[in-house]
């Protein structure tokens, strides 16, 4: 007979997934189905996430992103308005979940409780719990440390004209909690979004994962101000403190410090560390840097461009007041880095930005030492010079002065997957993303971590729940683009290209993301054409004119080659463009050249005993043709079999970093072992391999098998199979006129 339950007005058939409410029924996904019913049968009590995984997931994951998104279906599905009225969130701890389940087949036979019943019924309950019970009582949430989220400061001032003050004063409250060790200080990113949503006290507090608040307003007469402020339990909704200050507008920087001091010692009974930088600028100069921070906090273009010229004022009438020159490195920073589905790519342009951000980091850690923010952006421009080592010391010490900093936590994360100290990588990610649960930044370094150790149904997932919270994050677009390709679904990745460029239109990074997938597709017509149509619009962009030289109407590698050297001499530390080079050397016959270009990037790969990751495998793969093509035989068998040993340790379908997912393919054929790359080869094309497959049976590494018949024959396999995928997409493009592929 069918299971079946009721709580309110819900009947739930865990056999079938049905959720019923009188004339709708909802069909639950399995996993969805099976979780809730878990937390029926398991309610009124903590229940972990590690024994969620244990139970409901039974050790399959080893990430609690999959469990959100399914608690998060439920809470959606029965009560969207109060998403805490079945399941609440235990912060740091799990969940607990109350239904008042009645079985609904009990029900039908018109069952009912009499005094006698329920005195049976207890009786027996007791007895079961006497003996069966292991009387090891389910540990009560552990809070000693405690959270805190800050809220975006309200304006109470007539005009409403001074909410860049009242934004500014909650942005350095945070920064100040920030450094306290011991308390977990939700990021400005995620604070301030959610408090727009109109949320209650405990639906805030659920979704950050908090246990305090700190809400507060400014009002703003004349040359006086006054801001009130209250920290607030959010388990019990009840007031800890509260305290209104009245101070003159020159004055507003203790403010801030009494504030930041009255909730750390309510908290912890703790003073703030000393190592904050308690410099004060005329109010003239604050408003201008808080002014900018509003504008830079916008991440347009337009916004970037105000909060230069505001930071920049503020340096010129005060150059010795840190924060402005740490802001303005931010923001040139930002405008140097692009987040498209390609890669970052270097231009003349941008690379006018590293100059003076170097500069402004120089003066900025002068005066203030002890800025984790300077110290992580210090991080990322070590990285960009390849001081891979400094940069790690950096960012340790960032997280040191500054516990709290997401950003510099996340960017740890992304430091730790380059060393392939992937575990530490990933802890070190879902620590950023606690911190700040709704950065698309954050979500898509923690997703990126994931993917890379071969967890790729947590990292989707994380990224679609993402694309939910931050519709217009084009990034998130390209990612499912890459990741669709590297799953064989070239079709899918289309289509997630062209909504990442309807997001960006005039980015030519996203633009030629489709020109990417149309070569990726096979369609070599579209992708030349998508390719004249970049470069009649950007005539400088790189990429486009790179392919040219391959995939033009006049392929002409020996110019290609110069074309990326001279890229290479202004960007010598760009990997990318090395590997690049590398290839097309290969290609050429010219080993000796290629070799020279990667042994100072890759000097891992040289050694006796070479060591592999996803991102060297390229390099492993040209390395070894050299060698191969100078009759190096030996040094190439040691560092193929060393690539093949880390692909048997880590392959999935899905590579990372460079990987296109046949290297194992190449490897094989280059040890002489035929019959295993032909079986790997067909592994690869009956899972719809497509990352980087375009004509691939014409590379020199395959001249082996140009006679063969079975290669013949998966090489036709794989020609249909991109075929079905162009009919498939431009069907699904039929279905929205809204997307273009021009």
């Amino acid at each position: 007979m069918e299971n079946s339950y009721q709580f309110d007005n819900w009947i739930f058939k865990p056999d079938t997934g049905a959720l019923i409410s009188g004339e709708k029924e909802t069909s639950l996904e399995p996993k969805v189905a099976r979780l809730l019913e878990y937390l029926i049968l398991n309610q009124n009590r903590v229940i972990t996430r590690e024994e969620l995984i244990e139970k409901v997931w039974e050790n399959r994951i080893v990430s609690s992103d999959p469990i959100n998104r399914c608690i998060s279906i439920i809470r959606q599905t029965l009560n969207p308005e109060d998403k805490s009225a079945y399941i609440e969130t235990v912060p740091k701890k799990g969940y607990l979940s109350h239904f008042t389940v009645v079985s609904a087949d009990e029900l039908k036979t018109g069952f009912t409780i009499t005094r006698t019943n329920l005195a049976v019924v207890s009786v027996v309950i007791l007895l079961v719990f006497v003996f069966t019970f292991q009387w090891v009582k389910d540990p009560s949430p552990d809070y000693t440390t405690p959270s805190i989220a800050v809220l975006p400061f309200s304006d109470l001032s007539e005009t409403k004209s001074n909410q860049f003050l009242a934004q500014g004063m909650s942005d350095t409250v945070i920064d100040m909690l920030s450094r306290v060790k011991g308390l977990d200080v939700t990021a400005r990113t995620s604070s301030f979004a959610i408090a727009n949503q109109n949320l209650t006290v405990s639906q805030i507090a659920s979704q950050l994962g908090i246990e305090h608040m700190l809400e507060g307003s400014i009002q703003v007469n004349g040359n006086d101000i006054r801001v009130l402020t209250r920290l607030i339990n959010a388990n019990t909704q009840k007031e800890i403190w509260s305290q209104s200050f009245d101070r003159q507008l020159q004055n507003v920087f203790s403010v801030q410090d009494d504030i930041a001091a009255a909730v750390v010692a309510a908290l912890k009974g703790t003073i703030l560390p000393s190592n904050y930088n308690n410099y004060e600028p005329s109010f003239e100069v604050y408003e201008l840097v808080l002014k900018g921070r509003v504008e830079m906090n916008k991440m347009t273009s337009t916004g970037l461009e105000t909060a230069q010229d505001l930071f920049r004022q503020a340096i010129r009438l005060d150059s010795q007041y840190p924060l402005p020159h740490i802001l303005l490195a931010k923001v040139l920073k930002a405008q140097f880095d692009t987040d498209s589905y390609t890669h970052d790519y270097q231009t003349e342009r941008k690379l006018q930005f590293l100059d003076e951000v170097e500069h402004l980091l120089d003066t900025a850690l002068k005066l203030d030492p002890n800025s984790g923010e300077a110290r992580n952006l210090n991080a990322s421009m070590l990285i960009a010079k390849g001081k891979t080592q400094q940069a790690g010391i950096e960012l340790e010490r960032a997280i040191e002065l500054e516990p709290n900093n997401a950003d510099a936590i996340g960017q740890y994360a992304t430091w730790l997957q380059f060393q392939n100290r992937l575990d530490e990588a990933v802890i070190q990610a879902r620590k950023a993303a606690s911190l700040d649960p709704t950065s698309s930044k954050i979500q898509q370094i923690l997703a990126q971590n994931l993917w890379i150790s071969g967890r790729s149904e947590e990292a989707i997932s994380i990224i679609e729940a993402d694309i939910v919270n931050n519709p217009t994050s084009a990034k998130n677009n390209g990612l499912l683009a890459r990741w669709s390709l590297q799953l064989g679904r070239p079709g899918k990745a289309m289509l997630y290209a062209i909504k990442e460029k309807e997001l960006d239109p005039n980015n030519p990074d996203r633009i030629w993301g489709v020109c990417l997938i149309h070569y990726q597709l096979w369609d070599r017509a579209k992708a030349q054409q998508c390719t004249q149509a970049l470069l009649a619009k950007f005539p400088n962009y790189y990429e486009a004119k790179k392919w040219s030289f391959q995939f033009g109407e006049k392929p002409n590698i020996e110019d290609g080659i110069d074309f990326i050297y001279k890229q290479i001499e202004l960007f010598p530390r760009v990997v990318y463009f090395r590997l690049q080079a590398a290839h097309w050397l290969v290609f050429e016959n010219r080993p000796e050249e290629a070799l020279t270009l990667l042994e100072p990037n890759f000097p891992e790969l040289f050694a006796n005993e070479p060591t592999v990751t996803d991102w060297s495998l390229w390099a492993v793969d040209l390395i070894s043709q050299a060698w191969t093509q100078l009759s190096e035989d030996e040094k190439a068998t040691t560092l193929l079999k060393a690539g093949l040993a880390h692909i048997a340790k880590t392959r999935k379908l899905q590579g990372g970093g460079f990987s296109s997912g046949i290297e194992d393919v190449r490897f094989h054929i280059l040890l002489g072992e035929h019959s295993q790359a032909m079986a790997k080869l067909k592994m690869a094309i009956d899972n719809h391999w497509s990352m980087y497959s375009m004509w691939f049976h014409k590379h020199p590494v395959f001249e082996p098998f140009v006679q063969d018949p079975q290669f013949l024959s998966l090489v036709e396999q794989h020609k249909a199979f991109m075929q079905s995928q162009r009919q498939w997409y431009q069907r699904q493009l039929k279905n929205d006129a809204a997307l273009s592929v021009d």
